[in-house]
């Protein structure tokens, strides 16, 4: 599974001796060295150990590159067959670059992905750095692409390039850049599945690059030396000039979207046969990437204009004009599969119609389109590994309810998952294929879509370094999931997403998935970890000076919900205000609906500022309208304020209208409902009306049993209140047996000493 070379298979002598056999394994050094070492052992009598990197026993070499040589090896322990690539000194350079590029290899081992080349393990061995992994029987694209007579069809070629952008995508998501790619860097099997690999030259994003100790070939040639030659040594010029980056070929660092440029130019190379720039030299070469990419002629048939126009928008000498990441540019290779066609779409409601063109149809074959590969984005974010995972992190939880919280928890993933699956396939069928919406209209909901899977990614992350916290506020993780439906809403899209400017749209990226995290750390109660990621948000788009509208309101929304959380009510009321204002004016306007719900709870339970949260009433009321969880929302806000204010009639009245509005919704056991019925059974006692609080709170622990299962915290926290409200009505004895029932079951769930337990 070499990257650079791939040796031709000997031919056997007819009728072998074992010394014939011995000659031919002698004389052919890509041999099996075990095979070697057995026909010695029956020439000489003594037997002879294969060559072992660690606990692998070394078959044959496989291939060689610049970085090292990579064999053919059996792992006794796990008995499996793997890959052994042994990078060579002169690639590692310093003993710090030894220790860069083993860490690197170490971070690349945690990335599980179809399309990646699978690592298991990396170490030194006789001072040398070794990689164990995953065995591809294959060939690169390079060969599968020249060995098709008059190259292979656009449409094989866009299947499997994508493929490989799969797996750059994730190797981004886990923040990694490999630097290098090019044809020799993936890999093809007799099944047409695709891994990229080679990722010796890749950095985690976030890395500094190091200063450069060699010289760049300033006049390497063309046709198989100098630009098609790989550059390894440590320094600012790393990877193959052919595909590389401008950026990286003037010794500035490369990021996800000079991989962008590499994968566009081998794209390209496969669909036309040629590069789409022309140089001999890395200065010339740098030049025809300033004129843009030269289209073969003629062009070969067939080929879509829009698979060109991707590419050449990939393939931008400025990198802020390129694709915002690999994912976007591989939908929009999707949207080239088939000849463009024209399409009339209704607009304004029927009043006119709009001529525009789309890309899209059924392919030739009458086949599954690209959009029925959308359970694909998934892929490393929730999947039969995070799966795993998930259930392995509950399991090892000494507490009765994690098992069914984690069946709860897996169901709402299974159900959101699939969720998201559909909607991303019809979605991209209602453009290419169905011509039902255009091309902007695709884009906007698919920003909606990718948004929600940047929180899914988070929620799945929290779930696989479960603790006893995580599994009592499961529902409150799932919580986290923005709703799906909103994707639907495009009115409301095209009225709250302007996109970032393309300058920005990569810290954007990095500061909603820092935002993700701490909701999800957040609603689990890890306060410091949310925190720490709201700060490395804010530090983010101080440094990119981020001055997206709808990013900046979110980020405000979030560090108010942590300072609130950490009970500094004054400081989050500021950073609630600047929320508002932004949303305002930029939106997205779920953001200003939650920051005007969460100001009346700060203003008004927290800070008991009364007539000032109710000032916001008509405002909030006007936001929620149509919307009967979120009105039932506010109502209950509007309640917990009046019961602070000690105005339980008012109170009453409100909680009566959350009620009526969750219950309007024919969700009989739902958790909200349960939480107002609860409110609802306080104040009730608060009042002394000590008999209607008591049906309440069994109405309202009836319901979290029934939701959360018997022995859940919540339950416990439900048996308790009703434990007051039995000793207020003056039965001693029941309450106290009732409280020592509840403090067993929470002894039971969270162990003694955690800090809500007895």
């Amino acid at each position: 599974m070499a990257s650079d070379f791939e040796p031709p298979d000997p031919d056997p002598p007819s009728n072998p001796t074992p010394r014939d056999d011995l000659r031919q394994a002698v004389w052919v050094p890509e041999q099996n060295q075990a095979v070697r070492a057995r026909l010695r052992a029956q020439l000489t009598g003594k037997p002879i150990e294969p060559v072992r990197v660690g606990r692998f026993a070394l078959l044959r070499r496989v291939g060689a590159g610049a970085m090292g040589v990579v064999h053919a090896a059996y792992d006794d322990t796990l008995d499996r067959k793997v890959a052994i690539k042994l990078i060579s000194a002169s690639s590692v350079g310093t003993p710090q670059g030894r220790t860069r590029m083993l860490r690197e290899a170490q971070a690349l081992a945690k990335l599980s992905h179809p399309h990646v080349v699978q690592i298991y393990e990396a170490g030194l061995h006789d001072d040398k750095l070794f990689l164990a992994m995953e065995f591809v029987a294959g060939q690169t694209l390079r060969r599968w692409a020249s060995e098709a007579d008059g190259g292979q069809p656009w449409q094989a070629v866009l299947a499997a390039y994508r493929q490989a952008g799969l797996g750059l995508a994730a190797a981004h998501e886990a923040q990694l850049v490999h630097r290098d790619f090019k044809p020799e860097n993936a890999m093809i099997d007799d099944d047409g599945h695709v891994r990229v690999l080679d990722f010796g030259l890749a950095r985690q994003t976030d890395d500094v690059e190091e200063p450069m100790e060699t010289a760049r070939p300033e006049s390497a040639g063309v046709g198989g030396t100098g630009l098609e030659t790989p550059v390894t040594k440590t320094g600012s010029l790393v990877g193959t000039p052919a595909y590389m980056a401008p950026e990286q070929l003037e010794g500035n660092p490369a990021d996800a979207r000079s991989d962008q440029f590499s994968y566009c130019v081998s794209f390209w190379e496969a669909l036309y046969g040629q590069r789409p720039f022309a140089g001999n030299s890395a200065d010339s070469l740098g030049t025809a990437i300033g004129e843009g990419p030269r289209r073969p002629q003629p062009v070969p048939p067939g080929i879509p204009d829009a698979l060109e126009r991707a590419l050449r928008r990939g393939l931008s000498a400025d990198s802020a004009a390129r694709w915002r990441d690999m994912e976007a540019l591989l939908e929009a290779l999707a949207l080239g599969q088939a000849p463009r066609r024209r399409v009339w779409l209704a607009a304004g409601g029927g009043a006119a119609l709009l001529a525009i063109a789309l890309v899209g149809g059924v392919p030739p074959d009458g086949g599954a389109t690209a959009c029925t590969s959308s359970a694909q984005h998934l892929a490393g974010i929730w999947d039969e590994a995070h799966r795993r995972e998930g259930a392995s992190a509950f399991s090892t939880l000494n507490a009765s309810f994690a098992a069914s919280a984690w069946l709860s928890a897996e169901a709402a993933l299974d159900t959101y998952s699939g969720s998201w699956t559909e909607l991303h396939r019809q979605t991209c069928e209602a453009t290419t294929v169905h011509g039902e919406q255009s091309a902007a209209v695709m884009d906007l909901r698919m920003t909606c879509l990718r948004n929600a899977k940047i929180q899914l990614a988070a929620v799945t992350v929290v779930f696989s370094t479960a603790d006893i916290d995580v599994a009592r506020e499961a529902h409150r993780v799932i919580g986290t999931l923005p709703p799906l439906s909103r994707c639907n809403d495009v009115p409301a899209l095209q009225a709250d997403d302007a996109p970032p400017p393309p300058a920005q749209a990569t810290a954007v990226e990095d500061i909603q998935k820092l935002l993700a995290t701490a909701r999800a750390a957040r609603s689990v109660g890890r306060s410091d970890a949310a925190r720490t990621a709201v700060d490395r948000a804010r530090t983010r788009q101080q440094d990119a000076a981020v001055t997206h509208g709808p990013t900046l309101s979110q980020l405000a929304l979030e560090q108010a919900t942590v300072l609130e959380a950490s009970g500094d009510f004054e400081a989050a009321e500021d950073a609630l205000r600047e929320a508002i204002r932004l949303a305002t004016r930029w939106g997205p306007r779920e953001t200003l609906v939650d920051a005007v719900l969460l100001r009346i709870l700060v203003v008004g339970d927290r800070r008991q500022q009364f007539a000032k949260a109710m000032q916001l009433r008509d405002v909030a009321e006007g936001l929620v309208a149509g919307k009967p969880r979120t009105q039932a929302r506010l109502a209950r806000l509007l309640g917990l304020v009046r019961a602070a204010e000690a105005n339980y009639d008012a109170a009453e009245s409100h909680y009566e209208d959350a009620v009526e509005f969750l219950e309007g919704m024919g969700e009989p056991n739902d958790l909200d409902l349960a939480a107002v019925i609860g409110d609802m059974a306080n104040l009730c006692r608060a009042r002394g009306d000590h008999d209607a609080a008591r049906k309440l709170q069994e109405r309202a622990n009836a319901m979290l049993a029934q939701i959360l299962g018997a022995d859940h915290p919540a339950v416990a926290a439900g048996l308790i209140n009703l434990a007051k409200t039995l000793h207020a009505m003056g039965d001693l004895e029941d309450a106290a047996a009732l409280r020592t029932r509840a403090q067993q079951q929470l002894e039971q769930a969270l162990g003694p000493d955690h800090p809500i337990g007895p």
